[in-house]
């Protein structure tokens, strides 16, 4: 293992597989996290005022909640929300069914049990873009790694 970082050899062991996968996510997250000034100047909302947090509900069938964790949420003095779903990915996110429906149901969590009547933006913050499909329709922005790292 000479000239070989402990992650670097972890991450050659593991590379396309469900723990290398789940390491690249992770690691993902804590950059968006790192990088929020820049998620909200690529949204156009750098001058608006915000609180950002994570939020958790647990699933309450008599009310309607299944039960959600999102990983960052813009909460704008305008009153809107943007719900950033942040997805690994090594070309240009593909959103499946699965993916709008987990969005649709954190929506409708984070509006019962909160009960916002702020309008909720769900925003994709990914690597390489997103691909245009039929479920695509419901993401409002897309923020990528180049905007995390833009210097403008």
């Amino acid at each position: 293992m000479e000239g070989k970082s402990a992650e670097g050899h972890f991450l050659s062991e593991t590379l396309n597989t469900p723990a290398g996968n789940n390491w690249l996510g992770l690691a993902f997250e804590r950059v968006c996290l790192a990088h929020v000034e820049q998620i909200k100047q690529k949204l156009g909302i750098s001058g608006v005022l915000t609180d950002v947090n994570s939020w958790y509900c647990k699933s309450d069938a008599d009310k309607g909640i299944h039960g959600s964790q999102i990983d960052l949420l813009i909460v704008r003095k305008d009153q809107v929300i943007n719900l950033c779903e942040m997805k690994y990915s090594g070309a240009a996110y593909s959103l499946s069914k699965q993916d709008e429906e987990a969005i649709k149901k954190r929506i409708s969590d984070l509006k019962i049990s909160t009960k916002t009547k702020y309008a909720v933006f769900p925003t994709l913050v990914t690597t390489d873009g997103m691909v245009d499909n039929k479920y695509s329709g419901i993401i409002q922005s897309v923020v990528t790694l180049k905007d995390l790292f833009y210097m403008g």
